[in-house]
């Protein structure tokens, strides 16, 4: 099939329409604040990953691994997890100017300030209105006042000031400690103990950062600030509720020196739904400061009672410090149970991560099935049944 082109702009130039682009904004925006930068999507932030919990034996994770118990409770079985839900000392600002704008010092008295739960957004309490748009087509219906990208009025722009004092269990000293949040809007920047951490866009995204080398031991002060708006909001208009605040889960991960930093799960059907075919990649990283030791990676899918039903192994070599390994794992399921909508059947895969001397460093589940979808090829819309009963042979 051939690609169709665009008379106006040929392929080849698109590269020089981008830089052009590029460098026709910089010089208007390179004296914004980084909160309504368009080029500054995130500072000091880790690279994104998928969210799981780790756990340290495998008793505890098969305890952990049904994904219909709370993922709160989930959580907090891990020793290595610490929520900071719960009440933070709370400011509201009508404006970026009007913001306390040196809060986030250890030193600054918050006494006088309200508190405000965690996670909830600040107009459910009081501070602010809601505001419902469907898209921005006009000023009328731009809650900032003009429709100006990438620009956002500092004298419109709300500003909440976020305080907490946090004190990082005494067992996880020697470990690297992540501060997470699973959502934040619009954009929020982030200080520990009068240090700044980093900041965030892209509300509905998970933000983390590392907070090891910042950390002190006893009271740690944290502060965030969190700005209504910022030049993403010009990405995230849709159809919603404005609203603002950390209105998701906060909390701290302690991850040993050797870890896994990611992993993504495949597993798919072959056409006669007999055979199950899963592919896991996972990334082992090291955050230390000298070459670490040959690592063991082992990933086990287990059956409803317990058995065994694939598993496989891999060593990743010496890990130098801040270098990251993937390993590749793959293989077949014989006559697995498909997933479908009316027989819904997970299979619990368990990956584990060992050290040189076999000690276990990590176990981490994951709930999985096994389904294949496809669109035969000549079906009309309307003529094809996506999911086929109880696991039948597609036609």
């Amino acid at each position: 099939m051939t690609t169709p082109v665009n008379p106006l702009f040929p392929a080849r130039f698109t590269p020089i329409l981008a830089f052009a682009f590029l460098a026709w904004i910089h010089p208007i925006t390179a004296a914004m604040p980084d909160w309504a930068r368009p080029e500054t999507l995130h500072l000091g932030r880790e690279s994104a990953r998928a969210t799981f919990c780790s756990y340290p034996d495998i008793e505890s994770a098969i305890q952990q691994s049904n994904p219909l118990r709370p993922l709160a409770e989930r959580r907090a079985a891990s020793p290595w997890f610490v929520s900071l839900n719960g009440a933070w000392r709370f400011h509201w600002s009508p404006s970026v100017e009007a913001r306390p704008s040196r809060f986030f010092e250890p030193e600054f008295d918050d006494r006088s300030w309200p508190t405000l739960p965690i996670p909830s957004c600040w107009q459910m309490h009081g501070y602010d209105d809601p505001i419902y748009v469907n898209f921005m087509r006009s000023d009328d219906k731009c809650p900032w006042g003009k429709v100006d990208p990438p620009h956002i009025p500092s004298d419109r722009n709300p500003v909440g000031s976020y305080r907490r004092i946090f004190q990082a269990p005494e067992n996880w000293k020697g470990r690297n400690v992540l501060l997470h949040f699973d959502g934040v809007e619009s954009a929020f920047q982030v200080w520990l103990n009068g240090h700044f951490i980093g900041m965030a866009k892209d509300s509905r995204s998970p933000a983390e950062f590392d907070l090891t080398s910042k950390l002190q031991p006893g009271d740690n002060v944290l502060a965030v600030e969190v700005y209504r708006y910022s030049d993403a909001s010009y990405i995230e208009d849709q159809d919603k509720w404005r609203l603002s605040g950390i209105y998701r889960d906060v909390y701290l991960l302690a991850l040993d020196t050797v870890h896994v930093r990611d992993f993504f799960l495949r597993a798919e059907l072959d056409r006669r739904l007999q055979v199950g075919t899963l592919q896991l990649d996972v990334d082992v990283a090291s955050r230390g400061s000298v070459t670490s030791s040959n690592a063991r990676c082992l990933a086990s899918l287990l059956g409803a009672q317990g058995e065994v039903l694939w598993t496989r192994s891999a060593t990743t070599g010496p890990l130098a410090a801040g270098d990251t390994r993937r390993i590749v794992f793959k293989g077949d399921v014989t006559r697995p149970i498909p997933w479908s909508s009316e027989n819904p059947r997970l299979y619990t895969l368990l990956l584990q991560l060992e050290d040189a001397n076999g000690r276990i460093l990590e176990v981490i589940p994951c709930a999985t099935g096994f389904r294949r979808v496809e669109i035969p090829r000549g079906a009309a819309p309307g003529q094809w049944a996506p999911d086929p009963p109880q696991g039948r042979e597609p036609p």
